[in-house]
C-alpha cells in the first residue's frame, strides 16, 4: 500500500496509474479523509497539551480547572472515536490504490 504522503506529492502519477490499470479510486474521498484525520489529530494534540498544562498543577486546581479538566476527557473520547472512523475509511481506500508501476519509477 503506498503512503498518504506519498499520494499527496504524487497525485498526478498515483492517478494516472489507477486509471491505466483501470482501478476505480475516490481520490477526492481520500483526500478529505486524510484531511479529515489530520484536523482531527490536531485537535487531539492541542486537547491533550491543554491538558496537561492544566494537570501540571496538580492539586492546586481550582474547580473551573477540574472541570475543564473533565470535559477534555470527554471531548478526547469523541474526538478518539471519530479519528478511528476516519481512519478505517481512509485505509479501506488506499487499499483500493494500485501501486505496482509507481514503485518501479521511483
Amino acid at each position: 500500500m503506498l503512503s498518504i504522503d506519498f499520494i499527496r506529492e504524487n497525485l498526478d502519477r498515483v492517478r494516472e496509474c489507477a486509471k491505466n490499470k483501470r482501478r476505480e479510486v475516490d481520490f477526492d474521498k481520500l483526500l478529505q479523509l486524510d484531511e479529515e484525520k489530520r484536523k482531527l489529530l490536531h485537535e487531539i494534540e492541542v486537547l491533550r497539551a491543554e491538558r496537561n498544562r492544566i494537570s501540571e498543577k496538580g492539586k492546586d486546581q481550582n474547580e473551573n480547572e477540574k472541570q475543564r479538566n473533565r470535559d477534555i476527557k470527554e471531548q478526547l473520547k469523541s474526538l478518539d472515536e471519530k479519528l478511528h472512523a476516519a481512519d478505517c475509511q481512509l485505509q479501506t481506500v488506499l487499499l483500493q490504490v494500485p501501486m505496482s508501476t509507481l514503485m518501479a519509477r521511483r
